[in-house]
């Protein structure tokens, strides 16, 4: 519920009459009864209209733009009927005005319509809300053109309201004027950017690009102007406003409100009385001066006792020396004074001026802001910018800091850069370290914190061309650049000695530990020889000769004591045993197979001759990827298979022997299978087991398992199994 007049109520009437009151009286109680009236209907209004927004369709743009950020971003239905007051083609939106205030509109699927649209056209939208960036705005769904009309008479804008965060100026048809300081053109994203100042306050301009529309803008300059916009809001993401920027239809719609004529007699101040006389800002006045310096958009001029930087119109046709008068604004600045220009005329032309001679070495003065100078400094080093400029202030215009060739100065202990134009290139002549002499434009930067007297800070130049820079004395040929690199050089050449001595002790650690360990094989090989000579010479010849004595003994009582041949029996299957074990053992001590290959071809070599003997087939299988383990494993493991290959050959009588060495990551598994006779092994004879005895002794010790698979008639398996993470041979 909207109400727009409290007057509708005034017809009221109310039943009932109070005795006593005149018709005074009853005019007193119908005007109090109407004023209660009004408040309640107000109230009422101020209740209503969020519910509304709730629950209802949205018919206002008020209604739109009283919802809060959240609520807006819940996409409520709308359906409005408006005035396009502007269009924005590259965002395909739309600015709606009802008549008391403006909302921002998108047009998503709706790109050829728009190109039908026009300021002025009356069109049914319906629609949901978003959240907007600053204020709550709207999605246009459906769209309907019903008519159009001339825009509405706009209001008055004011110079505060730049600044104010009201959400009804937000989207607002407003009027405004001031004076036109600036012209953009950005044809590329089609809009021209005018830069209005109203009273102290500047604000943007946005016009949609045209051919003629910079010249139209340069017609205007420095006049006061007056147009109908739309009111745009700039915002940060915490959805603050930072700024206003106007929206215009056309350039066409911009009209100037003055006929010129202020331009006419206008004082004429020197250059060093522009900012002396306290005077008004807004005032155009003209001064004059010699050219110094002519950019595309600005003017240097040395007057009597100072000099001038002077903001032009497009490009200038001066030249140094040329004596001109200039119409135009005084532009406060830090230092000194900039100017305005809105007409620039050439009186006389003069002698060019000469650079004015200065020391930067000590304090800066003031009157050297904006004029031409000449100094003699120390070059430190050539690149794009240094970041001691505050701003880019290219005479070119247009040009980010990143495009010059800027030149890092000292003089004394002041360090300060100095700007050559876009594109300038300079020789190998100059390089950090020489003395160079600059000719350039001075432009003093304050101090960030001045006391009672103005002290200047630093300052920066900015060259004309590459001839403003004259080489006085090279740069010697011992440079700290090139001092860094010999110190560089010398290091790295101390590194790789360092490196080189590192890997030489290395070398040598590790040459030395391969001949240490060659001198103690050749020792531990030395003193098994004269280990196996010794058993050879003592043990293994005692034990054959008892053997012998013993097999004449089993002769003699043959026949007459059983028990006593059964006896001497064991002895000789104990004897034969230990024989066994010490002809190993002598064979290994004296540089067994395992000492000249891998087990696999050690046990092809100890078992092929057992084969041949009986006359069996022989293979050893390998599967898995082979690898050497501990000595000391090895060497039970080969014992443990050749005990087992010299039971089948004698015992077993078998056609077919084979070996079987299956390699897993973890896991080493040996199986030696014959098919020969095979036998019970719970019934196998005392004098037969100190064999199998043996090689589970030695599986024992080597945290291993042996398993016996014998049928009688169907041979006999012995599979050895092995866990090789701790048996593993150091790399």
């Amino acid at each position: 519920m909207r109400i727009k007049s409290t007057e509708k109520y005034d017809h009221l009437s109310f039943p009932g009459s109070f005795p006593g009151l005149g018709s005074g009286g009853g005019l007193a109680y119908k005007r109090a009864v109407m004023w209660k009236t009004r408040l309640f209907c107000f109230a009422a209004s101020a209740f209503i209209l969020p519910v509304c927004a709730v629950f209802g369709q949205i018919r206002d743009i008020k209604e739109i733009k009283n919802l809060s950020p959240e609520k807006a971003a819940e996409g409520l239905p709308v359906e409005i009927e408006a005035q396009v007051t502007h269009l924005h083609p590259r965002r395909r939106a739309i600015f709606l005005y009802d008549g008391e205030q403006g909302v921002y509109c998108n047009l998503p699927n709706q790109a050829q319509l728009f190109k039908h649209l026009k300021p002025g056209a009356n069109v049914r939208i319906k629609g949901i809300t978003h959240e907007g960036g600053f204020v709550p705005a709207m999605t246009a769904q459906e769209l309907e053109v019903v008519g159009w009309k001339p825009l509405p008479q706009p209001r008055q804008f004011h110079a505060y309201e730049v600044f104010v965060p009201s959400i009804r100026t937000d989207c607002e048809w407003v009027n405004p004027s001031g004076r036109l300081v600036g012209a953009a053109a950005f044809p590329e994203q089609d809009y021209i950017m005018l830069e209005l100042e109203i009273l102290d306050t500047r604000v943007g301009v946005q016009v949609p690009y045209a051919e003629n529309a910079m010249e139209k803008a340069a017609s205007l300059m420095f006049r006061r102007i007056s147009f109908p916009a739309v009111v745009g809001t700039i915002y940060n993401r915490n959805r603050q406003m930072t700024g206003r920027v106007l929206f215009v239809n056309s350039m066409e719609d911009i009209e100037a409100i003055s006929d010129g004529g202020e331009w006419d007699n206008l004082e004429l101040w020197p250059i060093h009385t522009l900012m002396r006389s306290g005077g008004n800002y807004q005032k155009a006045v003209r001064t004059h001066g010699v050219v110094t310096f002519a950019g595309e958009q600005a003017v240097f001029l040395r007057g009597e006792q100072a000099a001038l930087k002077v903001a032009t119109i497009g490009g200038t046709e001066l030249i140094p020396g040329d004596f001109v008068e200039v119409k135009g604004f005084i532009w406060p600045q830090p230092i000194s004074p900039a100017f305005r220009a809105r007409s620039t005329e050439v009186i006389e032309h003069r002698e060019a001026p000469e650079p004015m001679r200065v020391n930067l070495a000590g304090n800066l003065d003031s009157r050297w802001n904006y004029d031409l100078i000449s100094a003699d400094v120390e070059l430190v080093d050539i690149g794009r910018s240094f970041g001691l400029t505050p701003t880019s202030l290219d005479l070119k215009a247009g040009q980010p800091d990143t495009e010059l060739l800027s030149l890092l100065c000292r003089a004394g202990d002041r360090l300060f850069e100095a700007k050559l134009p876009t594109g300038s290139k300079l020789d190998s002549r100059f390089s950090p370290g020489a003395i160079i002499r600059l000719s350039g434009l001075c432009n003093i930067i304050p101090n960030r914190d001045p006391r009672w007297v103005f002290f200047t800070e630093t300052l920066w130049i900015q060259l004309r061309d590459v001839s403003d820079v004259s080489l006085l004395v090279p740069a010697p040929w011992w440079t700290a650049g090139r001092l860094v690199w010999v110190i560089g050089i010398v290091s790295a050449a101390t590194l790789l000695f360092l490196i080189w001595v590192v890997m030489l002790r290395k070398t040598v650690n590790r040459q030395t530990g391969v001949i240490v360990k060659q001198i103690e094989r050749e020792t531990v090989l030395n003193e098994r020889q004269r280990i196996a000579r010794e058993l050879h010479d003592t043990l293994e010849q005692g034990l054959a000769g008892m053997a012998l004595q013993l097999k004449s003994c089993a002769k003699q009582f043959d026949g007459n004591l059983e028990k006593g041949k059964a006896s001497l029996k064991l002895a000789e299957g104990m004897l034969r045993h230990c024989r066994e074990e010490s002809r190993t053992s002598i064979l290994e001590l004296r540089g067994g197979l395992l000492e000249k290959m891998d087990m696999a071809s050690a046990f092809r070599e100890a078992v092929r001759p057992l084969a041949d003997e009986c006359g069996a087939k022989f293979t050893v299988k390998v599967k898995g990827k082979p690898r050497r383990l501990q000595q000391y494993a090895e060497r039970h493991l080969f014992r443990i298979v050749k005990e087992a290959a010299t039971n089948a050959v004698r015992h077993a009588k078998p056609k077919t022997l084979s070996i079987d060495l299956q390699f897993s990551p973890t896991q080493l598994e040996i199986s030696v299978c014959d098919d020969g006779a095979g036998f019970d092994v719970s019934k196998i004879a005392r004098s037969e087991r100190f064999g199998l005895q043996g090689m589970l002794e030695r599986a024992n010790r080597l945290h291993g398992k042996v398993d016996l698979d014998s049928t009688p008639g169907k041979g006999t398996c012995v599979k050895i199994s092995l866990n090789t993470e701790e048996w593993e041979l150091d790399q």
